[in-house]
Formats: structure tokens, C-alpha cells, sequence
């Protein structure tokens, strides 16, 4: 397990079952996208230069030029969309993605390509946007703050209970591309980390509920060029413990 540590990329020699690793035994019918209620997926080429008017999600897994991720384009809307699969969580269980984004340097709205992990509720058989817990390795402010942010987000019964970020992000770019959910008992414990192993804590969150979801948050506004904003996932990977591996 030290590859949390020194090669964060590197596979687990013995891999948890739910693990994710985008590949060619990818099974898409393990995902459920949503806003309020199910949609489908278009489960294809993503298009840096199309902006998706409407509520939709283009996911396209193990490209050539990107081999083991999952590519992810979300539309222009006023909903967030989350991307996810079901997942019993055990008790204690440490929950690493290792994601990437692009973002709009030079005119970025309000919540502009807004993109993380999470772990979210059951509602009717789909990820519950109103209960959740998300790790945002981009979350955009207006322009006068710091733009590009990396957040730790609760959200419980539709309210917003409060947050946490790092500026580590900005709009030059970011080194975060980690970001971790350690659940211990009923506690959720969010990080953030670099591909050299540094990892900024962000505090937990202890949802009065339990979380049968995990994937991904998404969340964009801007319908100007370069288009809707491409986002990734190198893999997801779940390890059984109550320490984290640094």
C-alpha cells in the first residue's frame, strides 16, 4: 500500500473489488448519471470546442490518447450533475481518485467547470444531489476572488452546510490531482494531495445518513468557446483501513 505514499499511480497488487480503473472491462452499467432525476449518458467522443446546451454528460473511457481514464464533458446548465456507482461502504474504508480538469482561463462564470469526487445518498435508485459530500478539485468563484479552488462540500437535505478550500488551486493551475474520502465509522474525512505525495487535510463531515453512491460531481455554466469543460478520472481505488496511507 505504499504507492499512497511515493507512486500514487502505481496498481494495488492485490486490488479491492470495487475498485475502478477505467479500462476495457469498464462495465458502464454500473453508472447512473443525474441531476434530481435519472438521464442517460452518451457514452462517446467528447468535444473540447461543443458546448452542450442542455442537460446531458459525454463519458468516453480508455481513449488511445488516454489510456485507463475515464474522459467526462458535462453541459452548460443551471443543474449540477453527478456520475456515479453503487458502493456498500464497510466501516472504515479509505476512497482515492486521482482526477484532471482544463478550465477557462480567460472569462470563467460562476461555477464553471466545477468537478470532483464524492460519495453521495440513495434517493429512488440514484445518486441524491441533495446529500452528499464532495472533494472539488476545481470549483470556480466569480471573477474578483480567487477564480479555480479545490473545495470540501457538504450538502444535506438540498441546504448547503458549509465548505472548505485550498487556493493551492488558481487560475494559472494547479498541482492537486488527489483527492480522498476516508470514512471512519460514520465520519467522512476529505484531502487532498500531488502526485509527490504531499496531502493538505480539509476536516470532515458526519453525514446523519448513509452513503451507497460514488463518483463524480460536475457543475457547468459557461457557453462560450472553448466549449463545455473536459474533465477526467484516472482511477478510483478503495482501501480497507482506519489510517491513511500516507
Amino acid at each position: 500500500m505504499a504507492e499512497l505514499g511515493q507512486q500514487l499511480w502505481t496498481r494495488p497488487v492485490y486490488p479491492h473489488p470495487d475498485n475502478e480503473e477505467f479500462e476495457g472491462d469498464f462495465d458502464r452499467s454500473e453508472w447512473v448519471a443525474a441531476t434530481s432525476t435519472q438521464f442517460g449518458v452518451s457514452w462517446g467522443d467528447v468535444d473540447a470546442f461543443d458546448t452542450l446546451t442542455s442537460t446531458g454528460l459525454r463519458v468516453n473511457v480508455d481513449i488511445p490518447n488516454r489510456k485507463s481514464w475515464g474522459i467526462f464533458q458535462a453541459s452548460s446548465s443551471s443543474e449540477s450533475i453527478l456520475l456515479a456507482k453503487p458502493v456498500t461502504l464497510v466501516t472504515n474504508v479509505l476512497m482515492v481518485a486521482r482526477l484532471k480538469f482544463h478550465m477557462n482561463y480567460a472569462d470563467p462564470a460562476n461555477n464553471d467547470g466545477d468537478f470532483g469526487f464524492l460519495v453521495a445518498a440513495d434517493t429512488g435508485g440514484i445518486p441524491d444531489k441533495n446529500n452528499r459530500v464532495n472533494m472539488l478539485i476545481n470549483e470556480v468563484d466569480p471573477v474578483g476572488f480567487d477564480r479555480h479552488r479545490a473545495q470540501f462540500e457538504y450538502v444535506l437535505g438540498g441546504a448547503w452546510q458549509g465548505y472548505r478550500d485550498t487556493t493551492d488551486t488558481n487560475q494559472s493551475g494547479s498541482p492537486l490531482e488527489y483527492a480522498a474520502l476516508h470514512k471512519i465509522g460514520s465520519d467522512y474525512h476529505g484531502w487532498f494531495g500531488t502526485a509527490s505525495g504531499n496531502w493538505i487535510y480539509m476536516g470532515t463531515r458526519t453525514p446523519p445518513y448513509s452513503m451507497g453512491w460514488v463518483g463524480f460531481f460536475f457543475y457547468n455554466i459557461n457557453t462560450s468557446n472553448p466549449g463545455s469543460i473536459i474533465t477526467g478520472c484516472d482511477f478510483i481505488r478503495f482501501y480497507e483501513t482506519d489510517n491513511f496511507l500516507f
